[in-house]
C-alpha cells in the first residue's frame, strides 16, 4: 500500500543544535498504525525523509539505516541522517531560507517519480515546506506527507531583536571569530589604536606589542632576532669573508669560496643570457652540434661513436684504462694479437723491465710482479768434459736441429767418464746402447743409419764422426717392439677393436649422424645429429645434477636462476619473486584479480553471495581489497544493496559507494560496513534504467582466523531485479 492510515500521528518539531554537523537539527516524531489497527514493531528498517518545496522540488533528502519502530513510534532528526538520492547538498538553514534562490533541484510527484531535473526554486516570503516520510515496514511501502510546522523556522529567523541577519555577528570556530576573542582584541586601547592605524594607513602604529622568545628558523626577542636556519637547515656560526657564498655542506649552510673567477658575460651577453645558434658558432674551442661530430682525424671537432659504440682515434693519453680485451695490430691493421686476462684469478700487477735485454735472455719475475731479463742456466750446446771410459779416444759436442736430430761437431781425442756426459752432449765414435732398462755408452758397432727397433737389448743409437745424424723411428701398433696403440692389450683396461665392434649396431654412421649409447639395448647406435633417439622421457642418465638445479633426475630442485639463489621460503597467494640484493625472495604487495564470468540476477531483498567475487584469507595477514561492481536495475525506483561476510577478525572495515542517481552531487550513496553480514543500500538507482552503473566496496581486513571474504548483494524492492554484470572483479593486495 502507498499510504497507511494513522490512528495517531504526531509531528513534534524542535530546534536542536547538532554539534558535529555545525547546523541546526529538526526532530521528527511519528506514530504509525495499520488499517487493521496494528501498531507495527520492526528493527533494521531503512527510512527516508525529504523536505519538499510547494512544487515538490527536493530541498533535502536523508536516509536512516537500521532504524527501529516500536509500537508504531518513529523518532528521527533531520540533519542526523546521510545525504542520499536527490539531495542538493545545501544546509538546513538554506532549505528554510525564503530570501535566497535554490538551484540544481530535482522535482518529484506524489509517488516519488521524477518530474524535472536541474530546476530552480525562488521562494516567496510566506512559502512553507513539506516533509515526506518513506519506509518499507513489514513488507509494505509507506509514504506520508505532512507540512513542516512554524516552530521549525526558528532555525531561519528573519530578525533577532529587531536586527536583520546582516547586522548579527556570526561565530566561526575555524577563524576563531567569537565574542570572547573580539572582547580581547578591543580590551586594550593600544590594540584599538593599531587597528585604526592599519585601517587608515595600512600599517600598525608600531610592532612592539608582543612578548616572548621567537622560535623555529629564528630565535631571540622582537628587538634582537637571529636567523639560525633556512627552511629548517642550520646556518653555521662561522663569519664569512669577502666574496664567499653561503653553501650547503651536507649538514648545514656555511660560508664557502667559489673556485675560479666570476663570469661577467657569456658570448658577449650579460644579465639574463639566452643563447641561440648564432651566438655560439664563433666560440673557441668550437661548440658544435652533436650532428657535427666526426669520426675523422679533424682537429677541434667533437668525436663521435658509430652505431656499435666504437670510437677510432690515433692516440690516447690517460692515467688509467679499464678494458676486457686489448688488440695489438700490425702495420696494415689487418692481423692482431689479443691480450686477455684469465677467467678466474686474483688481481695482480706486472712491472716491465727498464731495458730491452740481450739476445737469448728470458723474462722472469721476482714473485712480486717485477719483471727482469735473465740468462737461462744449462741450456747452451755443451762440450763433454775430459775423463776415461772404455776404449773411447774422442770427445766432442753436438747441436739439435729443428727436426730434433743430433749434429756432431769436431772431435777432440780425450778419455771420458759416463758420469761426465752432459744430457745435451754426445760421444763421437761412441754410441748410446740400450741394455733393456737404460741407455749406456758403448763402442760404436752400428755406426750411422736408422735405428728402427730399440726395445731389445744391444740396440744402438750412434753418431759417427762426420756422418749424417741418424733418425730414430718407431712403428705404432699392437705388436711387440712397437709403440703401444690405444687398443693395445699391453695397456691395462684398453678396449680392443673387436670388442668395441661388438657394441656397435651398425658398422658406420653417415656424415649426418652421430653415435649414442642406448642403455636399453646396451649398444652404440647411430642417430641424426640434433635429435633424441626413440625416447619419450629423459630416462637415460643417472647421478645428481648441479648448477642452478640440484637433486636427481626424478627429483630436480631449482635452487638458482642464472646463478642467483632462490629463497627456500614457501610463497603465499599474491606474492612474487623479488631480488633483495642477495637472493630471490617471495614478497607481498602485488595485487591479484578475480573476475565474474557471467551476469548474476538478484530479485529478493535478502542478501546472497555474488558468484566469483570473493577471496581467501589467512590469519595474521593484512589484506587491502576493492570490489569493482558493474550493475543494472530493473527500475529507476529500485536500489541496490551490497554487503560482506568474512571470518572473525581483529581489525576490519569497508566503505560501499553505490550509484544512486544521475550525474551530480547526489549521484553516489556512501556507507560503512562495520561487521560481517552488514550491508549498505542506496535507493532509486539508476537514474535511467537499464543504464550500467559502477559501484565499489573496498576496505582493509586483518583476520584472526582463515576463511573467505565474500561480496553479497540484494535488491531494494522484491521482484524488481538488480544485475551484477560479467566483468565485475575484485582486486586484492597482501601487504608486506
Amino acid at each position: 500500500m502507498n499510504n497507511v492510515r494513522m490512528y495517531s500521528f504526531v509531528a513534534v518539531i524542535f530546534t536542536v543544535a547538532i554539534t558535529q554537523a555545525a547546523e541546526m537539527g529538526i526532530p521528527i516524531q511519528l506514530r504509525l498504525k495499520s488499517p487493521a489497527g496494528v501498531y507495527p514493531s520492526e528493527a533494521g528498517v531503512m527510512m527516508k525523509l525529504q523536505i519538499l518545496s510547494p512544487a515538490g522540488c527536493v530541498l533535502r533528502e536523508e536516509s536512516f539505516a537500521s532504524q527501529t519502530i516500536t509500537n508504531g513510534s518513529v523518532s528521527l532528526t533531520i540533519g542526523a541522517g546521510t545525504a542520499a538520492g536527490f539531495d542538493p547538498a545545501i544546509s538546513i538553514n538554506q532549505v528554510l531560507n525564503n530570501s535566497s534562490v535554490k538551484n540544481g533541484l530535482t522535482c518529484v510527484d506524489a509517488v516519488g517519480a521524477v518530474t524535472g531535473t536541474s530546476q530552480t526554486y525562488s521562494p516567496g516570503p510566506s512559502d512553507s515546506r513539506l516533509v515526506r516520510y518513506t519506509a518499507t515496514v513489514l513488507g509494505e511501502l509507506i509514504r506520508v506527507d505532512f507540512p513542516l510546522k512554524t516552530v521549525a523556522y526558528a532555525v531561519q529567523s528573519e530578525s533577532v531583536g529587531g536586527k536583520a541577519g546582516v547586522d548579527v555577528l556570526v561565530q566561526n570556530s575555524v577563524t576563531q571569530l567569537n565574542q570572547a576573542n573580539l572582547e580581547s582584541v578591543f580590551a586594550s586601547s593600544g590594540n584599538v589604536s593599531n587597528l585604526v592605524s592599519i585601517a587608515s594607513t595600512g600599517v600598525a602604529a608600531s610592532a612592539v606589542n608582543f612578548s616572548g622568545i621567537l622560535s623555529g628558523d629564528i630565535s631571540g626577542s622582537q628587538s634582537a632576532v637571529s636567523v639560525n636556519k633556512i627552511k629548517g637547515i642550520a646556518v653555521g656560526n662561522i663569519a664569512p669573508t669577502v666574496g664567499q657564498v653561503l653553501q650547503f655542506d651536507g649538514l648545514q649552510y656555511a660560508p664557502a669560496s667559489l673556485s675560479g673567477g666570476a663570469v661577467s658575460s657569456v658570448a658577449g651577453k650579460t644579465g639574463v643570457v639566452v643563447l641561440n645558434t648564432g651566438d655560439i658558432t664563433g666560440l673557441s674551442p668550437v661548440v658544435a652540434d652533436v650532428t657535427a661530430a666526426t669520426n675523422l682525424n679533424t682537429a677541434s671537432a667533437i668525436m663521435k661513436r658509430d652505431a656499435s659504440g666504437n670510437v677510432s682515434l690515433n692516440s690516447l693519453s690517460s692515467n688509467n684504462i679499464s678494458t676486457q680485451n686489448v688488440y695489438i695490430y700490425e702495420g696494415s691493421n689487418t692481423n692482431s694479437v689479443q691480450l686477455k686476462a684469465p677467467t678466474t684469478f686474483s688481481n695482480y700487477a706486472l712491472t716491465l723491465p727498464t731495458g730491452l735485454g740481450t739476445n737469448g735472455q728470458l723474462l722472469a719475475t721476482d714473485a712480486a710482479g717485477k719483471l727482469s731479463w735473465t740468462s737461462p742456466a744449462g741450456l747452451s750446446n755443451t762440450t763433454v768434459v775430459a775423463g776415461s771410459y772404455g776404449n773411447a779416444s774422442q770427445v766432442g759436442s753436438f747441436t739439435v736441429d729443428a727436426q730434433g736430430r743430433l749434429s756432431a761437431a769436431a772431435a777432440v781425442p780425450i778419455a771420458i767418464n759416463p758420469s761426465q756426459i752432459n744430457a745435451s752432449g754426445a760421444l763421437v765414435g761412441q754410441a748410446l746402447k740400450w741394455n733393456g732398462s737404460a741407455w749406456t755408452a758403448s763402442p760404436d758397432s752400428n755406426s750411422g743409419g736408422t735405428v728402427t727397433n730399440v726395445s731389445s737389448a744391444n740396440a744402438f743409437l750412434s753418431v759417427a764422426s762426420g756422418a749424417a745424424a741418424p733418425v730414430l723411428t718407431l712403428n705404432v701398433g699392437t705388436a711387440a717392439n712397437t709403440v703401444a696403440a690405444g687398443n693395445d692389450a699391453r695397456i691395462n683396461g684398453a678396449l680392443q677393436q673387436a670388442a668395441f665392434n661388438g657394441y656397435v649396431v651398425s658398422a658406420n654412421c653417415t656424415a649426418l649422424e652421430s653415435m649414442y649409447w642406448n642403455s636399453v639395448s646396451s649398444m652404440f647406435a647411430c642417430q641424426a645429429i640434433g635429435t633424441i633417439p626413440n625416447a619419450t622421457t629423459a630416462v637415460n642418465f643417472s647421478g645428481a645434477v648441479a648448477g642452478d638445479i640440484s637433486g636427481t633426475q626424478a627429483a630436480v630442485s631449482v635452487d638458482k636462476i642464472k646463478g642467483v639463489p632462490v629463497s627456500a621460503a614457501v610463497p603465499v597467494a599474491g606474492q612474487a619473486w623479488v631480488y633483495d640484493g642477495a637472493q630471490w625472495v617471495a614478497t607481498t604487495g602485488f595485487p591479484a584479480f578475480t573476475r565474474a564470468a557471467a551476469d548474476q540476477t538478484f530479485s529478493v531483498t535478502g542478501l546472497a553471495n555474488a558468484t566469483a567475487l570473493s577471496f581467501p584469507v589467512v590469519a595474521g595477514k593484512v589484506y587491502k581489497y576493492k570490489f569493482n561492481i558493474l550493475s543494472t536495475s530493473a527500475s529507476v525506483t529500485t536500489g541496490a544493496r551490497f554487503g560482506l561476510t568474512y571470518p572473525a577478525v581483529t581489525t576490519a572495515s569497508a566503505t560501499a559507494n553505490i550509484a544512486s542517481g544521475a550525474d551530480g552531487t547526489a549521484a553516489v550513496f556512501s556507507g560503512v560496513i562495520n561487521s560481517s553480514g552488514d550491508s549498505v543500500m542506496a535507493t532509486n538507482t539508476p537514474a535511467i534504467a537499464p543504464a550500467v552503473m559502477f559501484n565499489t566496496v573496498e576496505g582493509v581486513i586483518v583476520p584472526s582466523a582463515a576463511g573467505t571474504v565474500q561480496l553479497q548483494a540484494a535488491t531494494e524492492i522484491a521482484a524488481s531485479n538488480i544485475v551484477i554484470k560479467a566483468g565485475s572483479f575484485v582486486e586484492v593486495t597482501v601487504l608486506p
